[in-house]
């Protein structure tokens, strides 16, 4: 960023380029914990095991997931009080999933299934993959988590249609030059990755998906440099 011409400051800072970052709490919390444990020990020449770095790996992909739980949290924590307390004056339309989140938001709305050997056979079928136990729970919570009217009520497997595999696959390999579910090191991150874009597919549409998908393995990519 750079200060315009109309920027009351001194001269010398009008031409002064600049970086804005802007996180959330959970970015800032994995920021913190990366820059301690991971980084500043590879500035000082130590070199941690590679199963450690494939849980900071796995950490991190289970943030994500954490932050759009939160993300889904609160939107229907808001949508709940608009039922309970609306606003005369709000006549915005109710966003996909806000009308039913009053009646039913309880602790069940919330709780995974005992699908957990069905996701595993399905992932094993659609990628060829095999996952940790504790990855096939969040899938299992976070497909748990979404609403019928909000995926049209879509199995893993209409999720992982062909044609979206292969726009995940095209901006993994645009961002990374290589393809996802290679590496066993970055296997769960790689699958929850393309779980959260099929699901913003359906939400958001294709052209959000992507770019929120580059923006994620952009993040990605900066911190395994560390």
């Amino acid at each position: 960023m750079q200060l315009g011409e109309n920027a009351n400051a001194p001269p010398d800072l009008l031409n002064l380029q600049f970086e804005l970052q802007l996180r959330t709490i959970l970015e800032e919390a994995w920021s913190e914990i990366d820059h301690k444990y991971r980084y500043v020990r590879s500035r000082s020449g130590v070199h941690l095991p590679e199963h450690i770095h494939t849980g900071f790996n796995n950490l991190s992909a289970f943030l994500q997931v954490a932050a759009l739980q939160a993300e889904y949290l609160c939107r229907s924590a808001e949508a709940f009080n608009r039922v309970r307390h609306p606003d005369p004056g709000d006549n915005q339309p109710t966003r996909r999933g806000d009308s039913p989140a009053s009646p039913s938001m309880t602790t069940e709305d919330f709780a995974g299934t005992d699908a957990t050997p069905a996701i595993a056979a399905d992932l094993q079928e659609i990628l060829g993959v095999e996952v940790t136990p504790r990855t096939i729970m969040y899938i299992d919570k976070r497909l748990g988590e979404l609403k019928a009217e909000e995926t049209g009520g879509k199995s893993l497997k209409q999720l992982f249609g062909k044609q979206r595999l292969a726009e995940f696959r095209a901006v993994f390999q645009e961002i990374f030059a290589a393809g996802p579910f290679a590496s066993t090191n970055n296997l769960s991150i790689d699958v929850i990755n393309a779980l959260n874009f099929a699901i913003s597919c359906e939400l958001e549409g294709k052209r959000v998906a992507r770019e929120g998908l580059r923006v994620v393995l952009r993040w990605r990519k900066d911190r395994q440099r560390c």
